[in-house]
């Protein structure tokens, strides 16, 4: 059994970093950390635009690790009626919203780094109709640039390849 991971205090480079998917006609978004970038992660929000097909959808997201791992989850129980667009918006230290302010609804996520692999999806849970469509997935944060965090995460065998050029 690893021992616990220590506190890991990290610097964080002076230009913030924004990334956007592409948008897809489906009911489903994945978005993958490339290699080369790790992300000290502030917001992360998603544009959902329900098609005419009735029924109330339900916008659910996991964050998960190279290694397959859930690292975050939410399932927000909050219905989305069709023919409507609204914004989902994830932030470091919100308070997690009960229900939407007019078309936004503002979500609380944990601090959490963002290394090469990790996937960000976001879904209907409902599953009501495959031509629904999501215009924007965006991710803001900072770009970490101490290296003796990236050198712990790789003591502890968490990650075996961060992919940024540190070699071993």
């Amino acid at each position: 059994m690893r021992p616990a991971l220590p506190l890991i205090q990290t610097q964080r480079s002076g230009t913030p970093i924004n990334l956007r998917a592409d948008p897809v006609t489906t009911n489903t978004i994945t978005y993958t950390i490339r290699a080369g970038l790790v992300l000290d992660l502030s917001t992360f929000t998603v544009t959902f635009t329900s098609d005419a097909n009735l029924g109330n959808r339900t916008i659910a997201m996991t964050v998960t690790g190279p290694e397959h791992t859930v690292i975050f989850q939410d399932h927000p129980t909050i219905a989305q009626a069709d023919a409507l667009t609204r914004y989902y918006t994830w932030a470091v230290g919100a308070q997690t919203g009960a229900a939407f302010a007019g078309a936004n609804l503002l979500r609380g996520l944990p601090p959490m780094v963002l290394i090469p692999g990790t996937t960000i999806t976001v879904w209907d849970e409902a599953g009501i109709a495959a031509t629904d469509t999501i215009p924007s997935l965006a991710l803001h944060g900072w770009g970490l640039t101490d290296v003796s965090v990236l050198e712990g995460l790789r003591e502890y065998g968490i990650y075996t390849s961060l992919g940024i050029g540190m070699g071993r």
